[in-house]
């Protein structure tokens, strides 16, 4: 894949969540020091490593890496939906919580332990 465009596009994007390179390289689970790398041109990222990234950010990683910007801004960036779903995972994330797979498998996940909700549990110890 010629990725010509996604350290731009990337660069762009952390900056429309208002995230810094090295918050976005921990949301996903990536070396803070490759993900630098790749915001400067120096390295790319591997197929399935754009496909994740394309994925969080809302954005096909084909176009992540080969649309101009602004062509991102009139299309897929341009859904209110796909920038809440990504605030909303970015939110998430910054609550010390890691409840991104939870969220994108559509579970709903308590704010306060980070795991997907689910049917409680009775208390069957027979007290009371």
């Amino acid at each position: 894949m010629n990725m010509q465009r996604f350290p731009d596009n990337l660069n762009r994007l952390l900056g429309i969540h208002n995230l810094t390179a090295r918050e976005a390289a921990k949301i996903l689970d990536l070396s803070q020091s490759t993900f630098a790398k790749w915001g400067t041109g120096l390295r790319q990222p591997s197929f399935a490593t754009a496909l994740m990234v394309g994925e969080f950010f809302g954005v096909p990683a084909d176009r992540l890496a080969t649309a101009e910007f602004e062509d991102l801004l009139q299309n897929e960036l341009a859904n209110p939906e796909r920038f809440h779903a990504v605030e909303t995972k970015i939110r998430y994330a910054r609550s010390g919580l890691r409840p991104v797979e939870d969220l994108e498998a559509g579970k709903e996940v308590d704010v306060i332990s980070g795991k997907p909700v689910g049917r409680k549990e009775t208390d069957d110890s027979g007290g009371g």
